[in-house]
């Protein structure tokens, strides 16, 4: 699978190399060495160093490849949940209380997960989970490489860029 993004810079307040910029997007260090190894990162479509300074008006170009297993689940009968935000990347969902979040059984359908998929027309991912008593949103991924941003960006509390999708 190959993720590409494409974007122009916009708020930088001076400018800043490749690498801080990757950093500040916190971009996995992996993923930041496959990018320069791939030579799939590109300014202003042309490769450059991570030395590089970026500046407000800069073209960005990045491939991520990645192999993921992706877990199955069966379509549901129905959806009760409620998006609240949706974007190509991921969703936030408003989980009502006495729907389990996942399934347990490969045969279950009944779940939030489930709605999901029936919802997307493929299988999501999920980030985090809530009881299932409990209501409220859950994020839920759209597609694999997502997954670790995601993670990391919720670990330190970096809402606003999740939200925003800012660069």
């Amino acid at each position: 699978m190959i993720l590409e993004r494409h974007f122009t810079i916009k708020q930088l307040p001076q400018p800043l190399s490749l690498r801080a910029a990757l950093n500040s997007w916190l971009i996995p260090r992996k993923w930041q060495h496959e990018l320069r190894v791939n030579r799939s990162i590109l300014v202003n479509h042309h490769y450059q160093s991570f030395n590089t300074l970026l500046h407000n008006g800069d073209h960005i170009d990045l491939a991520f490849a990645a192999k993921i297993n992706l877990q199955a689940y069966l379509p549901a009968p129905q959806i009760t949940f409620t998006i609240c935000q949706e974007n190509q990347d991921f969703l936030i969902v408003n989980k009502p209380a006495g729907l389990k979040t996942h399934p347990n059984q490969p045969q279950e359908n009944q779940t939030l997960l489930n709605q999901i998929k029936t919802y997307l027309g493929y299988n999501p991912l999920m980030i985090h989970r809530l009881d299932k008593m409990t209501s409220g949103l859950i994020m839920v991924g759209k597609n694999p490489l997502i997954i670790p941003l995601m993670n990391r960006q919720l670990s330190q509390k970096n809402y606003a860029t999740i939200l925003s999708g800012s660069n």
